[in-house]
């Protein structure tokens, strides 16, 4: 038992690290029955946002400006 909850406590780790789970084809029905409880679970979490300043430092790294003059402008990259 002792075996089962280690490897539940494992794969509960890995998700939250947002990896993927190690291979579970090995494990009891039960085993499995949870894991697919707890990716239920994990599926009504919130999304997580990117930081505020995130579309700057992604224009930023592409070398373009997130700045427009209007909303009627094309934006083109520079």
């Amino acid at each position: 038992m002792k075996d089962e909850e280690q490897r539940l406590s494992e794969f509960i780790d890995r998700l939250n690290e947002e990896k993927k789970p190690d291979d579970v084809h090995g494990d009891s029905g039960e085993l499995k029955e949870l894991y697919s409880t707890v990716k239920l679970v994990r599926a009504l979490k919130e999304p997580e946002m990117p930081a505020s300043d995130f579309w700057e430092k992604l224009a930023n790294s592409l070398g373009t400006s997130t700045k427009r003059k209007s909303r009627n402008e094309i934006y083109l990259p520079v």
